[in-house]
């Protein structure tokens, strides 16, 4: 809703940050918190480098909270966004080789 309203960018960035704070105070460890705040690095317009950048800082996210807080809803969490992109479409930036060399 904030980012399909016609609103000026800055005002769209202050109120997500706003309402990710509000996650990370109010629902510390909380499964559904700890996706939304990894999610915000994966918006759909994200191509090549930033995707894989995006998929990188979402994951750290996700990795940080399995880490502090475990429990089994957040490696549920944690499973569920490692499978979605496992299964997901590659991107070339993606393709990982390994040299013989």
């Amino acid at each position: 809703m904030i980012t399909e309203h016609p609103s000026p960018v800055e005002l769209q960035t202050w109120l997500l940050e706003h309402l990710y704070e509000l996650v990370r105070t109010h629902l510390p460890g909380k499964a559904e918190g700890v996706r939304l705040l990894a999610d915000r690095y994966l918006r759909p317009e994200l191509k090549g480098v930033a995707l894989v950048d995006g998929i990188h800082r979402a994951h750290e996210v996700l990795l940080r909270e399995v880490k502090t807080y475990g429990g089994e809803a957040i490696f549920q969490v944690y499973a569920a966004f490692v499978e979605e992109w496992c299964q997901g479409p590659v991107d070339q930036h993606m393709v990982c080789t390994i040299s013989p060399y």
